[in-house]
Order: structure tokens, then sequence, then C-alpha cells
């Protein structure tokens, strides 16, 4: 039996769509669906009213009170004879057979408490797989978090869980949050349980055009900012410590991967125009942090090597080019011909070097010409100044033999210096015609 959670709120628009998406995944299965609406001053309540004769459903209107505890309504709701229960978002749909994989996975995984599903954003009726979705395209179909540390989940939706579970009263959502109480939710179950499956072939269509969607209006929220560190990301390092004397791997990523939000260049303006954001008081807060991840973790994400500088730096450390070394390359912007100068900058990964460093082109064993720096760009992220040396453009002329033969670039920083090889020009061409005729 499946049990399906859907709390409303002024989702009188799209929530006829999803009762009878889930009524259609259901119809194979004994199923409730019980549904919360949480204060909604548009038709809501007057929707569910078509629905409180149907057996299959239990409908609640209360005052608002938030998704938390409207999902902690539907829980404490739960038929005593349930298997299985699911939380669906009033405006996301799943595919046909969603309920069909999660009843097999947990038939042949009896050990497995929670599965997890692959999230799909859907935006006027184009698809876009969630960033996480790697895990299903992996040969592992049971994620243990000590091994496969890198496997993270923040997300209720696609979600599914055996009734056992929430016998414990403490496994609730919390109330007082307005902001990542799902993520909270899910890995405090998954650091007491350790395990959870990957039902792959199968999907849940998370709607990125709900204006009700918590996750829009997130950066004005004071929940988005040191809270955010304090009462959750500090909350699971807490709780790893206490489980295994040690923060584990995978919290570690799991909070690194979610404090990149706060790096990404497209959030910079909200989060320095908020109210809610100070950026000493954030900066000290997110040292404090750091202290628990170690630097291994940050070079394992996958994300821009300046963000990568930007965490190690609030640990002491800076980008340790050297790990990058036979990935350097050179991008040349432009090349003139008739002059033999080529405009050019230096692949991301030199970002952390000192934004005064010399560039020299060698050839025939000698620093022969030095580069000029025709421009320079200001970084900045939650408002401070980040140096960031891959931005430089510089100008140099090139020796005829550039043309037919690899040349060398000599970047001398401070006490260090790092040698890059630049393709011949012919090399380049052949490169891009190449490229072009794929």
């Amino acid at each position: 039996m499946f049990s399906v959670i859907i709390s409303t709120y002024n989702g009188a628009k799209s929530l006829v769509n999803t009762i009878e998406n889930i009524k259609d995944g259901l119809k194979n299965f004994k199923s409730e669906i019980i549904i919360i609406n949480d204060g909604s001053t548009d038709n809501t309540e007057k929707i569910l009213n078509n629905y409180k004769s149907d057996k299959q459903f239990k409908i609640f209107n209360q005052v608002n009170k938030g998704v938390s505890a409207s999902r902690n309504i539907g829980l404490d709701n739960l038929n005593l004879n349930t298997d299985y229960v699911v939380f669906v978002d009033d405006s996301d749909t799943v595919q046909s057979d969603y309920f069909k994989k999660i009843n097999n996975f947990f038939i042949f995984n009896k050990d497995i408490d929670i599965a997890a599903v692959p999230l799909i954003r859907t935006n006027k009726g184009k698809r876009k797989h969630h960033s996480l979705n790697y895990r299903f395209y992996s040969k592992v179909d049971v994620v243990n978090i000590h091994k496969n540390y890198n496997f993270i989940h923040f997300h209720i939706g696609g979600m599914a869980f055996r009734f056992e579970i929430f016998k414990n009263a403490k496994y609730r959502f919390d109330e007082t949050m307005t902001y990542w109480e799902d993520a909270k939710f899910i890995n405090t179950l998954l650091l007491d349980k350790q395990k959870y499956g990957l039902v792959k072939e199968t999907a849940y269509f998370y709607n990125s055009e709900d204006p009700n969607s918590l996750s829009k209006g997130a950066w004005s929220l004071k929940e988005r900012y040191t809270p955010l560190i304090i009462n959750n990301y500090m909350y699971l390092i807490k709780k790893s410590n206490q489980n295994f004397d040690k923060t584990i791997k995978y919290v570690q990523y799991l909070i690194s991967t979610h404090y990149l939000e706060y790096l990404k260049m497209h959030n910079q303006e909200k989060i320095i125009k908020s109210e809610y954001f100070e950026k000493n008081d954030f900066e000290k807060i997110s040292e404090a942090l750091f202290e628990n991840i170690d630097c291994n973790i940050i070079y394992d994400l996958n994300c821009e090597y300046l963000f990568k500088n930007y965490m190690l730096r609030l640990k002491g450390e800076s980008l340790d080019v050297n790990k990058y070394i036979d990935d350097l390359d050179i991008y040349i912007h432009s090349y003139n011909p008739f002059n033999k100068k080529i405009l050019f900058t230096f692949s991301k990964q030199t970002c952390s070097l000192p934004i005064e460093s010399e560039v020299y082109l060698c050839y025939l064993k000698k620093k022969t010409r030095i580069a000029k720096v025709i421009k320079k760009k200001d970084t900045y992220i939650l408002g401070e100044y980040i140096g960031d040396f891959s931005k430089n453009i510089y100008e140099i002329k090139l020796p005829i033999i550039a043309m037919f033969k690899a040349t060398k670039m000599l970047i001398v920083a401070e006490k260090n210096s790092y040698v890059v090889i630049n393709p011949s020009i012919i090399n380049r061409i052949i490169k891009k015609v190449l490229y072009i005729r794929k």
C-alpha cells in the first residue's frame, strides 16, 4: 500500500493535474492520498471538496503553518497498514511507472528503507535533468553514504520511504524552518540509516514554473544566510560526530556542494543586496564551518576552480596549481598574421596565482619576450575582491616558427613558476577545422 502526502498552498491552478496524475499512477495499488490545505486563499478548498467523498482521500484544512507542519500532519495520519510513503508537491507529477518501480525496488531490497528516483525539472514544456542525476547512470543500486560519499541528496520530491520509519516520532520535519527543511529531514534519516536505494528508469517531474516554490524566493529569507549554516549545516556536522565520532565525507560533500550556491555569480547581486547578509559575520561563520571540511573534499567538487579556491581560502589555503599542471592550457582570443601578435588567457586552473605574476614566451630555451597585460577583470564573491589570474588578458608577439612549432609560456609567480605548452598556430587551425566538421 502507498500513502502519498501532498501539502498545498494556493495551488489551485495545478492541483487537479497533480492529483489526477497521482491517482492514475496508483490505479494498480491499494493507496491513500493525504492532502493538507495549508491556509490557501484561492479556491483550493473548493477543489478539494470534490474529493472528500472518495475513500482514497484524506483531506485536511488548516490555517497557514508552513510546509513542514503540513507534511507532519500527513505523517501523523498515515494508514497503519500502509507500506510506503512518498511526498509530492502540489504542482509536480510523476512518470506513469513511478509507483511500480518503487514497489519493485523495495520488494527486492528488503533491508533498504529509503529510495530516490531521478528528478527532472520542467518549465514551459522543456525538461532538464537535476544536477545530481549522475547517480542514476552509475552501476550503484544501493548507496552506502560512507563509500559513495558524493551521492548526496537534498529534495523530498522523488524520495520514497518504508512506513516503519515514521513509527519513530523523531523522524518529522522541523516546523521552525522555512527553507532546507526537506534536506535536513532526509539527511537526518540517511545519517541513521546509512544506505538508500536508487530507483532507475522512472522519474519525478518538478515544476520549475510554480510561483509558490520556496526555492524561487529563498534569497529573500533570513533563514537562507547565517541561520542556514548554524541551524542546518552545523546540525548535520554535529549529528555526524554523534553517530560516527567524525564529520563523514558524505556530510562534508553535501555541505560544500550546497555552499556553492553562495558563490555562483548569478546569485551575487541578490545576496549582497539582501538585508540579511552581513559580510563579516557570514565570513566568520563560514570559516568556522570549513574547519570541518577537508581540502580533498573541496578538490573533489564538480565546480569552477575559482569557487574551490574561495573555499580553500576559508581554510587559510589556496588552490594548488601543481595538481593540474598537466591540464594547464592557453586560450588564444585573437591572432594577427601581419604583426604576429596574439591575445590570450590561461585556463581556469590558474585562478589562484598572484594577479601580478609575469608571463614569458620561452623560445630556444630562453625567456625571450615578456607578455603585456592588456586587461584585468575584477572578480567579487560575497562582496570581497577575489584576484583571478585566469581572467588576465595578455598580448605577445610570436616568432615565425610558432606558426609551425609549439612554444612554451612561462608563468613566474613569486617563488614558483609554471610552464604551459602553446601549440603551433597551424595545429590550432587544424583542430578547429576538425571540430567544426564534427
